[in-house]
Order: C-alpha cells, then structure tokens, then sequence
C-alpha cells in the first residue's frame, strides 16, 4: 500500500508514517515504478507504536515492542517491556508491604484512600501514578524512592497502580505514565509527565514546597480601628 493509505488506515498523518519510517519503526520497501510501499503489518506497528509514545516512550524505546510486533505478536501489550530483563523492578513497587519486610518510603494507596491519604492531608502530597507494564515508570522509581527520603516530614509520597485503581486518575484526566501529580491543600497544584531527570522533579517541588512554608500574610493593624 501506499503512504497515504497507511496513513488513512492507521489513523495518523502522512507526516507520523514519515517520522516512524526515520526513526527505523518501519521499512517501506521499493516497487519497481520506484514509489515506497507498506506491507499490512505495518498498520498495526504505526498503531501501536502511538500508543506507546503518548504513554511516555521515545521513539527509540519502542524499538524492542516493534521487534516483538514483527515476530508474529499482534498486540503490544504482550511483549515484555525491555526494561524489567535489565533492572528488576524494586520488589516495594510490585507487591504490598508486609510486616518484616524492608519498607519503601513510598506508600502504595487505592482508589478508596485517596482522599484521607492526599486530598485531606495536612503535608503537601506527591502521588506518582503508574503501572507494572510501564517502562518509563520503573525508570523514574529510584527517584521518587530518593525524593521521598529527602524530603522526609515536609512531603508525603504515594504511588497509585492506574491498571488497579482508574477512578482519580481519570478525574485528574491522567493519560500517559507516569504521571506526577503535587496536591497542597487538597488541590493539585503541579504536574509532571514522563520520565524526567531528577533536578527537574526536584525543582518542581521545591517550589511548592516553599510556597507551602511560607507564613501567612496578614494585613497591617489600624490602630484607629
């Protein structure tokens, strides 16, 4: 087929089919009157590889999901990410805490304590929002891990499985992971989308934080009142 009936097929733009096929997505081969043409699957590679890029992945890193997409997988989501084969995900991030074990310092809630443990908390709240299946998120974990550890009685951090518990990040209209959302009052009042480097999370919430520590204004006395 041709790169518009690509395009039209799945759902893009001729200018996304052009920038997948430079990144090495897909690889059009040559008809003899010269003109690119695409083979069947690559509708569902340039599908699924949008897919992908809205949840936080680089083009380069869906290069593995691309390959298991070419080996005969229909879907995506059942290739293994490449992250878990070289780093574990940390063991507090995939199963509950239980009494003995080492603890994370950051606290896995549901869906049902999400207002006592964020909304009403007295201490500005970071809640990171993920999923097991999300590369991205096992890559921005030691950080939170490290945030949460640094900022100890000043900040509470908890994570939210969005796969187990879909109501509040649907609230908060959270569509790619990860997603960290910073409540001070009950109120969200940062957000930071993918896996960004530590100073820039850093930066995001030491601003609120200081806002947070500030002392009241009052207005000045009238003595004549």
């Amino acid at each position: 087929m041709h790169i518009k009936d690509l395009a039209e097929r799945a759902g893009v733009t001729v200018k996304a089919v052009r920038y997948y096929e430079s990144r090495g997505l897909i690889t059009p081969e040559r008809a003899a009157n010269g003109y690119r043409t695409y083979a069947d699957a690559d509708v569902t590679i340039v599908r699924e590889v949008r897919a992908l890029l809205s949840l936080g992945l680089t083009a380069e890193q869906t290069h593995p999901f691309v390959a298991c997409l070419r080996a005969g997988n229909e879907r995506a989501d059942v290739c293994r990410s490449p992250w878990p084969a070289r780093r574990p995900p940390r063991t507090g991030r995939e199963l509950p805490h239980t009494r003995g074990a080492e603890m994370s310092p950051v606290t896995a809630i549901t869906d049902a304590e999400f207002e006592s443990e964020v909304l009403e908390s007295d201490l500005p709240v970071l809640v990171e929002f993920w999923a097991p299946w999300c590369g991205p998120c096992h890559q921005v974990a030691p950080i939170v891990d490290q945030l949460a550890d640094e900022r100890a009685g000043r900040l509470r951090v908890v994570k939210v499985n969005q796969d187990e518990n879909p109501l509040f990040s649907a609230r908060y209209r959270v569509l790619g992971l990860p997603t960290l959302l910073v409540f001070d009052g009950g109120e969200p009042v940062a957000q930071i989308i993918g896996a960004r480097p530590k100073s820039a999370i850093s930066r995001e919430l030491d601003r609120v934080l200081e806002s947070a520590d500030a002392p009241p204004c009052y207005a000045p006395h009238d003595p004549s009142r």
